[in-house]
């Protein structure tokens, strides 16, 4: 894409040092040039800085969280450091395919779109692939790369109510900058509450709730490591049933879920 086209801030809110390399090369290497890559180090002993700041020669920035014990996330700290008007979060085990960047921000310029997500392949800790997760499917006969606005119905209905992130994580997403400013301004009708466990789906609610569409680009073209170190298997776990439980109710009290569909939601959860 041209010289001209936005600027996509790249975030990477490192904690774990394991696989940065890969994952700051991955974002190095895209065919969408105009970008901006920031390292938050949320490490006690600095080693995401030691490893990242070898990357510094090519737009590479890395950026202490000094105010960690202060509340202020890795994610937010970052995003406030940025100037994209796309915005991509990275998490440090993960890793893009070359044509992520180029094919969510396509997306979201043809279709004004708040977000853009595509598919991801599972991988293990030493890259081996495991099985797809679930996830939202486009057509059967689309073609690679080809982008599709998501029913708002859909993120009430099949991922909130039925406690589903079908959409993935933030490493195969791109924001709008706007979206995520509005959430941290805490204003409008976006719901702001802080999320342990559930920060991701609670932007992707956001995103799904503003006047701009959500889309889906049709193939996996990033890597979602899956480890027994990640939050998902870690002791903030149980937050998660719970925070799923209020955005269930949160979206029930603006109408957008029957009382039916929100009995079904309650037992699916059950």
């Amino acid at each position: 894409m041209k010289n001209e086209s936005p600027l996509v801030s790249i975030l990477i809110p490192g904690f774990k040092p394991q696989w940065l390399d890969l994952c700051i090369s991955s974002c190095i290497n895209q065919t969408f040039q105009n970008v901006e890559i920031l390292v938050g180090d949320d490490s006690e002993d600095g080693s995401i800085s030691d490893i990242a700041s070898k990357w510094s020669s090519l737009n590479v920035s890395v950026h202490r969280n000094y105010d960690k014990l202060k509340g202020v996330s890795n994610r937010w700290n970052l995003f406030e450091k940025s100037k994209g008007t796309y915005i991509k979060y990275v998490f440090d085990d993960d890793f893009l395919f070359p044509s992520s960047v180029e094919a969510l921000v396509t997306a979201c310029e043809l279709h004004s779109a708040s977000m853009a997500f595509h598919h991801r392949i599972a991988i293990g800790p030493n890259g081996q692939r495991l099985p797809d997760l679930s996830r939202i499917t486009a057509p059967p006969d689309a073609a690679l790369g080809q982008s599709f606005k998501v029913q708002r119905e859909v993120i009430y209905k099949n991922v909130i109510n039925q406690n589903r992130n079908l959409l993935g994580e933030p490493s195969n997403c791109l924001f709008k900058r706007d979206i995520l400013q509005r959430e941290l301004n805490n204003n409008g009708n976006f719901l702001s509450r802080k999320m342990i466990f559930l920060g991701d789906v609670k932007s992707y609610l956001n995103a799904t709730m503003s006047d701009q569409p959500l889309v889906l680009v049709n193939g996996a073209m990033s890597a979602f490591r899956i480890h027994d170190q990640q939050a998902s298997v870690s002791k903030i776990r149980p937050a998660g049933f719970y925070e799923w439980d209020i955005l269930r109710r949160y979206i029930f009290s603006l109408g957008l879920l029957s009382a039916d569909e929100f009995q079904t939601g309650l037992q699916n959860q059950v």
